[in-house]
């Protein structure tokens, strides 16, 4: 009796990731749960980002829309922009702000898109962002008695 092994089964370098349709709406979000990572053409799934929720969150707290983002620099940034503007004048405070709350939405609808490349927040960020954000909250009293001091030190010309 003549015996034949079986065929040999596909190994992980001969599988690909399935195909997903995509479409993004006019809000930014994309049609399914996952997307595909355009930049490393692989198969990682990441999840998407919602720019509703990082523009909400960045005008509640200033630059958490940006840590959402997975931009925890960007976001102190924002923050102490947004403070220290504030402190010295006022539009500038609410433009730098304002900015803030447009580029956590773009850039949630960008990473979806792909132009951006993605990147994932940790709870530790958020936790450490919001630590920067209390911690800037409570020196603000503070800040404008500094300020006052430093320059009352200044020689006059």
């Amino acid at each position: 009796m003549l015996r034949t092994s079986p065929a040999p089964r596909p190994g992980p370098a001969s599988r690909q990731a399935p195909h997903r349709p995509q479409s993004i709406s006019p809000h930014g979000t994309l049609s399914g749960a996952d997307t595909y990572d355009r930049q490393n053409q692989s198969s990682c799934y990441h999840r998407i980002k919602n720019p509703g929720f990082s523009a909400l969150l960045s005008s509640v707290f200033f630059g958490l829309g940006q840590a959402y983002n997975g931009q925890f620099l960007r976001g102190v940034l924002i923050l102490v922009g947004t403070l220290f503007g504030g402190l010295s004048f006022a539009p500038a405070g609410a433009a730098i702000w304002l900015f803030g709350i447009c580029d956590a939405y773009a850039t949630a609808r960008r990473m979806n898109g792909g132009t951006v490349p993605y990147r994932d927040n940790s709870i530790a960020a958020v936790i450490l962002f919001f630590a920067v954000w209390l911690a800037g909250l409570l020196l603000l009293p503070a800040t404008p008695a500094a300020v006052s001091t430093l320059t009352s030190e200044l020689p006059s010309w």
